[in-house]
């Protein structure tokens, strides 16, 4: 009797572990972050946890880090622009349906660095109904919607959640991003 109820427990503990990680893959994905276009919040090398489920829930909100899908190749950037839009970038900063919205994860330094000859700083952007406007935080190098375009709805693929160590250090306790 003792036996059959072990093996019992047993089993169920398997099938949800199995299904507790059926559902970790299908809500989250690893990534390694990779060149220097959202420094200073992200550098290279570090690893992060994405959410690949909830933001379509509960939607991609301003600033949140995504993910995107992009010629075959997987690039990370920050929401500035929503659907449906207007968007202007000038030497006080990013103006958002004629407000000044204040980007306190960047320094002022590159505030001026965003001004470039591209439709944002030159006649504004006005974002379609699935179209978002992403830039990295590293903005003097970094390939963007100033460069890309906006990017559709379709093309992001999770948003940012944990940021939990990276290749140059032994152990750095986990930060939470884009939330």
């Amino acid at each position: 009797m003792r036996k059959g109820k072990t093996l019992s427990t047993i089993s169920w503990l398997i099938f949800v572990l199995a299904i507790l990680t059926l559902l970790s893959c299908i809500m989250f994905s690893k990534i390694e972050v990779s060149g220097v276009s959202m420094n200073p919040t992200l550098k290279s090398g570090e690893y992060g946890i994405t959410d690949n489920f909830t933001y379509r829930i509960f939607g991609v909100h301003r600033f949140d880090i995504i993910t995107i899908e992009l010629d075959d190749k997987t690039i990370v950037k920050r929401v500035v622009g929503l659907p449906g839009e207007k968007l202007y970038y000038d030497v006080d900063g990013l103006h958002v349906d004629g407000h000044l919205i204040e980007e306190d994860f960047i320094d002022e330094s590159m505030i001026k660095k965003t001004i470039t000859n591209t439709p944002l700083c030159t006649t504004g952007v006005t974002l379609g109904e699935d179209e978002y406007y992403v830039l990295g935080d590293n903005r003097s190098n970094s390939t963007d919607s100033r460069y890309i375009g906006p990017i559709k709805a379709e093309q992001i693929k999770s948003r940012g959640f944990i940021i939990y160590g990276d290749t140059g250090s032994r152990f750095r306790l986990p930060r939470f991003i884009g939330w």
